[in-house]
């Protein structure tokens, strides 16, 4: 890990995937600094070899799967059955493909985000990274890799409720606030 100071801390002390909690150190309230990771350690096949990163994605893909039988049973029960969806949902690979690819940046704001387990999302919920529909379940997408994209939670939540517009004054917002313009 580069820039460390911590001298305890080693490779297999940390989360396996890219831009974990752990790569970040906190330099004051506003401001963070990342401490990346080897270029050949950000590939498919290296991260696919771990049993960590293996489970975490194969649990982010049961709950694409559910979140889509989900919303399909509501567009079947809501007389949309013209727009209902299949329950196809990426392949592990697919995932794997789409997360490192993303370099851990945010699809909307190019910000690099942090990946970790569902249960964390309270600890760091402003950097979490998330896999986000491009066409929404209920607009008839689906959850293919064609139509998965990679988004901070915070973007994801804020974009399905607001106008473009909206968003977009607040991206803004955001953006002064965290020192970015």
């Amino acid at each position: 890990m580069q820039g460390s100071n911590d001298s305890t801390s080693s490779k297999a002390d940390l989360y396996h995937l890219p831009l974990s909690t752990n790569y970040y150190r906190r330099l004051s309230q506003k401001r963070f600094v990342y401490h990346g990771s080897s270029q050949e350690d950000s590939t498919v096949p290296h991260f696919n070899t771990c049993v960590g990163c293996r489970s975490f994605v194969s649990a982010r893909r049961r709950t694409l799967l559910r979140r889509t039988r989900q919303a399909r049973r509501k567009q079947i029960n809501g007389d949309n059955v013209g727009k209902a969806i299949g329950c196809q949902v990426a392949s592990v690979e697919d995932l794997f493909e789409i997360m490192v690819s993303s370099d851990s940046s945010c699809a909307f704001s190019g910000l690099k985000g942090v990946w970790h387990s569902f249960s964390a999302y309270r600890a760091v919920s402003l950097y979490s990274l998330s896999l986000d529909h491009k066409v929404p379940l209920s607009k008839g997408g689906s959850s293919l890799a064609d139509n998965l994209q990679v988004s901070l939670v915070c973007f994801n939540t804020i974009k399905g409720s607001h106008s473009n517009k909206r968003f977009i004054k607040w991206w803004k917002a955001f953006s002064k606030k965290q020192g970015y313009f």
